[in-house]
């Protein structure tokens, strides 16, 4: 590993990971979903609280999106990024549960996640703030089918 890489690796590294990884995924493929994760939730809450607004204008398909974009978000920044969240106590025992599960489980989830606010409401902000969400689902689905 490079210099760069090491440094990088450093930074990423969540406390008390093992410095060593066990398996063949590329270093900026594990880097990428992490930070897509941790830069998509925020905006997907963001975008949901937007599209929250929706029910001014009596569109209550909207606000259900929203919100739905908005609980994702939460989820995957819970997931994701557990140190922006250090206020809440058992967010880094859950990002731990999960980071002991294969690599399909979050995945599926995140792709699960992101679908339903989609369906519900074709806008702007549901498309891009659930993206994110499914465009992070789709990263650790390629990390889970491994090298090939």
């Amino acid at each position: 590993m490079s210099f760069f890489q090491e440094k990088i690796a450093a930074l990423m590294a969540r406390p008390g990971q093992d410095s060593t990884t066990k398996d063949e995924t590329p270093w900026w493929l594990r880097f990428s979903g992490r930070t897509m994760g941790a830069v998509g939730g925020p905006i997907a809450i963001f975008l949901g609280v937007w599209n929250s607004i929706g029910i001014l204008f009596a569109n209550l398909s909207a606000l259900i999106a929203g919100m739905w974009q908005i609980v994702a978000g939460f989820i995957v920044i819970c997931i994701e990024a557990p140190c922006c969240l250090v206020c809440l106590d058992h967010v880094q025992r859950i990002s731990d549960t999960v980071e002991n599960r294969p690599l399909w489980y979050r995945a599926f989830g995140y792709v699960a996640m992101a679908i339903p606010p989609i369906i519900i409401n074709i806008n702007f902000c549901t498309i891009f703030g659930s993206g994110l969400i499914f465009a992070t689902g789709i990263i650790y689905g390629m990390m889970a089918l491994g090298k090939k």
